[in-house]
């Protein structure tokens, strides 16, 4: 049995990737339980082996950056006020410190992670058709109300992280094209549904996202043609995801509030939306950055701690009267934001480097980790991902997976 458990351990270490992509809109308790399984199964090794994996690890600067990060939001811990709610932070967290070192030494079976994403497409398609089934004959409402009622309410899961697990569908189909290995017309059918999930979301990043992903692949897909073939294509494409996004009620309704209602003056947004529940999300969003800027400054250098930001945030709200942000509690919905918020310029710049490592690895050619750190990066500027589980598996499984998963693929060629 434990020699049979070696002979096959790449094998069974890619499937449970697969276990976490799986369940990850179907239940929060399993999705965890995978979680650390996969820790687990790191240390179901020969010792030697185990030695030898934590000796890369502390070679890898990914790997050292990420125990730096919880680190700094331990060192929050110390200076922090509402020790129960920072207790809670660093729970959500917990993922960050292993997670990361667990894909980054472990050995991807390729074959059979390309397989796995294979069926992830199917897998994300049928579930996303039977919880839509769900929600209109079942519950009987309208497919407008899908995101709120049953992804928000039901599942518990924020349209920024179900981007997440559409995307990396819609990746897998786009890349299976352009190297000829599927059945183009079945492609197009599973591409077309998860592009209209992708607009139901109203989901104004993803939009920017699908419409640089777009921008990204014309100019590789089509460097031989000539340049006015190239503007036609993009007009085309990004024509008609305006066209849908325009047919998709919920952003019709945030562009058309956008247009009509947006004031420039920041003492003029706070004024409207201290004696009003006003819907302009992104004057929203302007008061949230303000606020946030606002704390920071008070509490430069090092934040207010783990703990405490978000009662920073509230008491800001209090003061202005943000009638919207005191009702729905809001947190900083800006990451960058949240870690200045939170432990000052020690957690700020350390997810800055984030980005500066990620960004040096980077390429046109990548079919999926260039586009995974592309819709986080945006993401990141608009909405605070570490704030829950499913955006910290995004931070500390997706975004490293994909990069080893590249950085072996790329090995794997050279050898070969």
């Amino acid at each position: 049995m434990v020699i049979k458990f070696f002979r096959h351990r790449n094998s069974i270490y890619t499937v449970l990737l697969g276990v976490v992509f799986y369940t990850f809109m179907i239940s929060f308790a399993v999705n965890a339980i995978s979680v650390f399984l996969l820790l687990l199964f790191f240390f179901c090794d020969k010792k030697s082996a185990i030695q030898q994996k934590f000796y890369k690890a502390k070679r890898n600067k990914l790997v050292v950056l990420y125990f730096v990060f919880f680190l700094i939001q331990c060192i929050g811990m110390l200076y922090t006020r509402n020790v129960e709610f920072g207790v809670q932070r660093l729970s959500v967290m917990v993922p960050i410190l292993f997670l990361p070192l667990v894909v980054s030494v472990e050995k991807i079976d390729i074959k059979l992670f390309d397989f796995l994403l294979k069926v992830l497409v199917i897998w994300v398609v049928i579930q996303l058709l039977v919880f839509l089934f769900i929600h209109i004959y079942i519950d009987q409402r309208q497919y407008n109300n899908f995101v709120l009622y049953y992804l928000n309410d039901r599942l518990g899961i924020s349209q920024f992280y179900i981007s997440f697990i559409l995307v990396i569908p819609i990746l897998k189909i786009i890349h299976d094209i352009e190297l000829k290995k599927t059945n183009l017309p079945i492609c197009l059918l599973l591409g077309s549904v998860l592009l209209f999930f992708a607009l139901l979301l109203g989901n104004i990043t993803i939009l920017v996202f699908l419409s640089l992903l777009i921008f990204i692949k014309t100019l590789t897909a089509f460097k031989g043609k000539p340049i006015y073939f190239k503007i036609v294509i993009l007009i085309l494409t990004c024509g008609l995801i305006g066209f849908g996004a325009f047919l998709t009620p919920k952003i019709n309704e945030k562009i058309s509030i956008l247009l009509k209602t947006t004031d420039f003056n920041y003492e003029i947004i706070k004024t409207k939306h201290s004696v009003t529940f006003a819907n302009n999300t992104l004057e929203q969003r302007v008061i949230l950055n303000m606020s946030s800027i606002e704390i920071i400054k008070e509490n430069f250098p090092f934040g207010v701690g783990t703990g405490d930001f978000k009662d920073k945030l509230l008491e800001t709200y209090t003061r202005i009267n943000f009638k919207t942000g005191l009702k729905q509690k809001f947190n900083n919905h800006n990451q960058f934001l949240s870690e200045f918020c939170k432990t000052g310029i020690l957690g700020g710049v350390c997810f800055l480097l984030f980005f500066l490592y990620f960004f040096k690895e980077l390429s046109l050619t990548s079919p999926y980790f260039t586009y995974v750190i592309l819709l986080f990066f945006l993401g990141s500027m608009v909405e605070s991902y570490l704030y829950r589980q499913h955006g910290v598996l995004i931070f500390s499984f997706i975004l490293p997976l994909f990069l080893a998963y590249e950085k072996q693929r790329s090995n794997n060629r050279i050898k070969n």
